[in-house]
């Protein structure tokens, strides 16, 4: 079973399936969330079959999606069964979600990271080997919004060793990747690559696209914000560090000074936008998803600090 596409109202499936794993992942992740909410045990059943299915689906290293070319594990894919586990096990001791959880741990820590660059690659071979040509690059946002499901995870099994070396990770990746003159996370890192010509980059459902040269790829996003606000009040809920209160005081400046719409009129936000934060009107799609997130995951946070104060 897969996810539609697009449904009419009635439910008539009016576009199936669309090479879209993560529509799946989301739908899955919500089927938890509305199982534990509600006490329906059938229906965290239907869950844990979709999700141990999509597990299986989406590492058929034939596979071809359009997040990633077929022979290659997504570091992407890492994540979400990831933060799916740690949901489940949170709730129930499941093995074979167990064991998936220790897989994804082990990939995205020992595997993915580099070390040397301090970065995460997105694409891996089918083995969870290095490929020269993703060797230098990497996209800090998506390495810190991961980050933070590993400290989540790292909590749920009260190991504050995983939990230290996930925080030393954030940091890194917000020193590298935050623009220290505008404010935002930059969407990719080509370490060394000066001359380099960044694919274009369409966000879906949206009328924009960006085109950038060089090193740094000087788009900004919305959902990359998002993260930072979560992984960083994680960290100073748990240590109290000084540079977490510092860079989730920037994400929030950001957040509401230059990717907020309300000057203009809107209440919403950009959702990608360039480096100086340009006011796009009429761009189309905006998030339902990660911002929420956010949200949800800091409010919980700071209701609990008045009680460690």
């Amino acid at each position: 079973m897969r996810w539609a596409a697009v449904v009419a109202r009635d439910g008539t499936v009016e576009k199936g399936y669309d090479n879209d794993p993560f529509g799946c992942y989301f739908g899955i992740e919500g089927m938890f969330e509305l199982a534990a909410a509600t006490g329906d045990d059938k229906l965290f059943a239907d869950a844990l079959e979709l999700y141990l299915r999509h597990y299986r689906f989406v590492r058929d290293p034939e596979r071809l999606f359009l997040t990633h070319p077929a022979g290659t594990r997504g570091f992407n894919m890492e994540m979400a069964d990831l933060e799916i586990a740690t949901q489940v096990l949170r709730r129930r001791d499941i093995p074979e979600v167990r064991r998936i959880a220790d897989d994804c741990l082990a990939a995205i820590m020992d595997r993915f990271y580099d070390p040397e660059l301090k970065l995460f690659n997105e694409l891996l071979g089918a083995n969870l080997d290095r490929l020269p040509a993703q060797r230098s690059l990497g996209n800090p946002g998506h390495g810190i919004e991961v980050m933070w499901m590993v400290m989540d995870e790292a909590g749920r099994r009260g190991d504050p060793a995983l939990f230290e070396r996930a925080a030393e990770r954030v940091l890194d990746l917000l020193e590298i990747g935050w623009d220290h003159i505008h404010g935002g996370i930059v969407h990719g890192i080509n370490v060394g690559q000066g001359c380099y010509e960044w694919p274009v980059l369409k966000p879906a459902g949206m009328s924009v696209e960006f085109r950038e040269r060089g090193e740094f790829n000087y788009v900004k996003s919305h959902w990359s914000v998002a993260e930072v606000l979560i992984a960083t009040l994680m960290v100073y809920e748990r240590r109290g560090a000084e540079w977490a209160e510092r860079y989730f005081s920037r994400a929030k400046a950001v957040n509401d000074k230059k990717l907020s719409l309300r000057s203009h009129g809107y209440p919403l936000h950009l959702l990608f936008t360039d480096r100086v934060f340009t006011f796009q009107p009429h761009t189309m799609r905006k998030d339902n998803y990660h911002y929420l997130r956010a949200l949800m995951h800091c409010l919980a946070i700071l209701d609990r600090l008045p009680a460690k104060a």
